[in-house]
């Protein structure tokens, strides 16, 4: 990263060619380097070899750290039987596949949990096409592909066919614990037709009963 002279005020700085904003990662955030006003007193800062003047910071939430959790994730849920998914969420965080929803921690542990106890089952959750739908400085809007495979029983399995492609909206907000998962909607847009699932798809009665109530 280098930095231009201060022109009537202004701060040129490019990183990798892509002029303003100038843009770092610092702790999982990236940081965007903006000018200040003349009355600043911020004053001298050396930031990686540049001596910024006058500037202001803005941390937002960088693309590398939601790919880090978003794997992070699925990597809980296919080698640790998802037994710290709920972990993931905010206290009150919300889960849904398809129509069966799930709101806060509890909830969503025992759909894991529930999963355990079905049996032994090899799962892949190849995810890609992350993608950072819109941005604020403590939030984020996130969709993304996952290509589950999945059997039950134990490795290896026979199954060399995805049970099913689907995409996953995530909502997730930085908070002193981490970035977490507001809330989580996988949507099937690909189902195999034996496909078996080992979580809900759609939403119980019950469920259902007691939303009305409300």
């Amino acid at each position: 990263m280098h930095c231009g002279r201060w022109r009537r005020g202004s701060l040129v700085c490019k990183v990798r060619a892509i002029d303003w904003p100038c843009r770092s990662i610092v702790g999982g955030l990236a940081v965007d380097v903006g000018v200040a006003g003349a009355s600043s007193s911020v004053g001298r800062a050396r930031f990686r070899g540049c001596v910024l003047r006058r500037c202001r910071w803005s941390m937002m939430i960088s693309s590398q750290a939601v790919h880090d959790v978003l794997a992070a994730f699925w990597f809980d849920v296919d080698h640790r039987d998802g037994v710290g998914a709920h972990l993931f969420f905010v206290a009150d965080g919300e889960l849904a596949f398809e129509s069966a929803r799930f709101r806060g921690r509890d909830e969503i542990r025992a759909v894991y949990a529930d999963r355990v106890a079905r049996g032994p089952r090899v799962s892949r959750h190849v995810m890609s096409n992350v993608h950072v739908v819109s941005r604020e400085d403590d939030s984020v809007e996130v969709v993304s592909s996952v290509c589950l495979y999945a059997q039950d029983g134990h490795a290896p399995g026979s199954r060399v066919i995805p049970v099913g492609v689907s995409d996953v909206f995530d909502q997730l907000v930085s908070t002193s614990d981490g970035l977490l998962i507001v809330s989580r909607s996988i949507v099937n847009q690909f189902v195999s037709s034996d496909a078996e699932f080992a979580v809900p798809m759609q939403a119980r009665v019950a469920n259902v009963s007691e939303r009305l109530e409300r």
